[in-house]
């Protein structure tokens, strides 16, 4: 077979799974219903778990926060010896976005994280960020804006008096 054959054949396959694709996805959406009122809509949206998976593999490459971006300057913080901490993020003119990856130890959730953007123009989702809206309430990201903004650390109080520790990753 030709090489010319070759390029044909996987064109026309790609072509067939993007048609075949295409049309999944309408029928997908024709079922869902909406009130009406956009705001209420986006907020009772749920992304496709195709995009979840994606989101995981290029969010690796997004710039981090660093220690180095918070005061205090720290990258563990161990709410069984204090139980609030609020951590000022600073700003960082080099990128837009950072991402700040989180991870609780034990993972019987036993801290609160929240996170209060500084500027006024970052947009709504990305202005008040909270652990207890994460699918994983024990390993999350939080999206962090050029200006930075508050994060506070909170012990849940409802936790049995054990270590419990949150690492920026």
């Amino acid at each position: 077979m030709s090489a010319t054959k070759v390029v044909i054949l996987v064109l026309v396959l790609v072509a067939a799974l993007f048609v075949v694709l295409a049309v999944w996805g309408a029928g997908n959406n024709r079922s869902q219903t909406t009130s009406g009122d956009p705001n209420k809509d986006a907020q009772n949206f749920s992304a496709p778990p195709l995009l979840d998976r994606l989101n995981g593999v290029v969010a690796g490459f997004a710039p981090r926060l660093d220690a180095g971006h918070l005061e205090p300057s720290s990258t563990v913080f161990d709410l069984g010896k204090q139980n609030h901490y609020s951590v000022q993020v600073l700003s960082n003119s080099s990128h837009k976005y950072r991402q700040a990856k989180f991870k609780i130890e034990p993972p019987d959730g036993c801290a609160h994280l929240a996170y209060t953007e500084a500027a006024s123009d970052t947009p709504d989702s990305l202005k008040q960020q909270d652990s207890l809206k994460a699918k994983d309430p024990n390993q999350f990201s939080f999206t962090i804006g050029a200006q930075g903004g508050t994060l506070t650390l909170d012990r849940k109080p409802a936790t049995p008096a054990r270590p419990c520790t949150v690492q920026l990753e």
